[in-house]
């Protein structure tokens, strides 16, 4: 079975890969099996991870793409045995004409242990600096939504179905509505606290705890009494 993550190149490469070789092909997987034909078995998000298809892939080999941070890391002491192939590369049917970088974020937020969410309801880029001051306080990561990224370019990358998932002890959302194609990129956080002015924002549903407030004036507020609570345990 080849693995592969759930990059955007991943996807790409995977399934130009799988239809060269008429490989079986499953996506965002979260879970698979060996059956008793020696078939995988795949279990693969879909409706915007609101549910599961379970796929029996029939190639052997079998390609599976696993969602990012799905499975836990474990030593199983095993060596791989690396073998280098030589390859022909055909040269390109294209010319190109220019490359220019993408700038890319300098952390991963798949690996922060807090995750400081911030969505359309943070009003002005300065006030960035409220988000990362709470951040700070639990050694954890500001992310966003689409739109702060794509519309406002305050973020290279962004959380959601479409941008990356995470599963932070903590997450903290501020000003985030709660759409369904963002929420799959923080629903496997142990904790979710959503921060809205708007009492009937849709992320309070998918909340452990919400506070309706004005998220300007709550985070400096909270800030403030974690550090004066910090202090007094120091």
């Amino acid at each position: 079975m080849v693995l592969v993550g759930a990059t955007k190149p991943g996807l790409e490469i995977s399934a130009r890969v799988a239809a060269r070789l008429s490989m079986g092909c499953a996506s965002f997987c979260v879970d698979f099996d060996l059956d008793d034909d020696n078939f995988v078995t795949a279990q693969c998000m879909i409706y915007s991870g609101m549910g599961k298809n379970t796929y029996k892939i029939k190639t052997q080999p079998a390609m599976a793409i696993v969602s990012p941070a799905v499975f836990m890391a474990v030593e199983t002491g095993g060596v791989a045995e690396v073998t280098a192939v030589d390859v022909t590369i055909k040269a390109p049917a294209m010319t190109v004409l220019e490359y220019k970088e993408k700038a890319a974020a300098s952390v991963r937020w798949e690996d922060a242990p807090m995750i400081v969410d911030v969505g359309q309801g943070m009003s002005e880029k300065e006030n960035l600096a409220i988000a990362e001051e709470l951040a700070a306080l639990f050694e954890g990561q500001v992310a966003c939504t689409r739109p702060i990224s794509s519309e406002r370019d305050w973020f290279p990358e962004w959380l959601g179905l479409s941008g990356k998932k995470v599963h932070a002890d903590l997450c903290v959302t501020l000003g985030v509505s709660g759409s369904i194609q963002h929420v799959v990129g923080i629903r496997d956080s142990k904790t979710i606290v959503a921060v809205n002015s708007d009492e009937n924002a849709g992320i309070f549903s998918q909340a452990d705890y919400g506070v309706v407030a004005d998220l300007h004036e709550f985070v400096p507020a909270l800030v403030a009494a974690l550090k004066a609570r910090s202090a007094k345990l120091a």
